[in-house]
């Protein structure tokens, strides 16, 4: 884990990335998501890919009861006005 500094520039809040955990060279725009007190850094043309790619959270087993057989009304007899 690397610590760094959080600063504001120009009204905004900045992150100053160490070169052991700074982008490549190529990346120009990413997208921050907001998971409770923690800020998530990603690529962004690649933020859907590692969401896609990755392997999901274990929900474990649910207590799911059975469902309940279908019930079938009679049909609604139709009175024709004459």
């Amino acid at each position: 884990m690397t610590r760094t500094t959080l600063f504001n520039l120009y009204g905004a809040q900045a992150v100053h990335l160490p070169d052991d955990v700074a982008f490549p060279d190529g990346v120009r725009s990413v997208v921050v998501f907001k998971d409770g007190s923690r800020r998530v850094i990603a690529p962004a043309d690649t933020a859907w890919d590692d969401f896609f790619a990755a392997p999901g959270m274990d929900l474990g087993e649910r207590d799911q009861p059975a469902a309940p057989p279908p019930t079938v009304s009679p049909p609604t007899p139709r009175h024709i006005a004459r």
